[in-house]
């Protein structure tokens, strides 16, 4: 594997371990981290540790598992195209799920949260509200990049984890997308993000094709 291969490896799985940092830091600094498998503090520290194991067996530094790894890499009938579609995210561990599916190659926009500022109160209630006015300017650069990538496509996924309140925010905001964007908006809602797979979620982008 090439040194700059590892270097970019490298740097998205630290971008995973901030991330999880960023949501910790939100959080009381005195409780307990009581964490489940919904938590977005742990799909971010499991992303992380599952890139890593992979990047070791790739460095030949340890010896790769011998279980099955489900639908990824598996060849698929893909009966969708792609390219109508842009899914959008709140963070990038979900994002990189999408990306190792081989067979469906989609667009992707990570928002960083909410697509409407004040519903980041709702996250994390102790925020100011002079602060908001600096939110609602990365929300509104985060919405301009999600239109300029929209304006060739036919859907937009708004794609989140069930359980998980920023994915919930997420879709409270599903017709302000079909609004300003002026396309159909799709709500997908997975039950993890270890558990989403490449046939599942073709099946689901099925259902909402338009016509051509």
């Amino acid at each position: 594997m090439k040194t700059q291969r590892v270097q970019s490896e490298l740097s998205s799985i630290i971008d995973g371990l901030v991330d999880a940092k960023g949501w910790l830091r939100a959080g009381i600094p005195t409780a307990e981290a009581q964490l489940t498998e919904r938590d977005p503090v742990s799909k971010d520290l499991l992303k992380a540790h599952e890139r890593f194991k992979k990047l070791l067996v790739e460095l030949d530094l340890i010896v790769p598992d011998t279980q099955p790894t489900g639908t990824i890499g598996e060849a698929i009938d893909v009966k969708v195209d792609p390219g109508q579609f842009l899914v959008v995210t709140c963070r990038n561990a979900l994002k990189e799920r999408v990306d190792e599916f081989p067979n469906l190659v989609l667009d992707q926009v990570t928002t960083g949260g909410p697509l409407e500022a004040r519903y980041f109160k709702d996250i994390n209630p102790s925020i100011p509200d002079a602060a908001l006015a600096n939110i609602e300017r990365k929300v509104e650069k985060a919405f301009s990049q999600l239109l300029k990538k929209a304006q060739d496509k036919d859907v937009i996924v708004l794609l989140g984890i069930a359980g998980d309140k920023t994915d919930a925010l997420l879709f409270k905001s599903e017709q302000l997308v079909a609004a300003r964007s002026g396309k159909p908006v799709l709500a997908v809602e997975v039950d993890s993000m270890q558990g989403l797979s490449e046939s599942e979620l073709i099946a689901r982008l099925s259902g909402a094709k338009p016509p051509r």
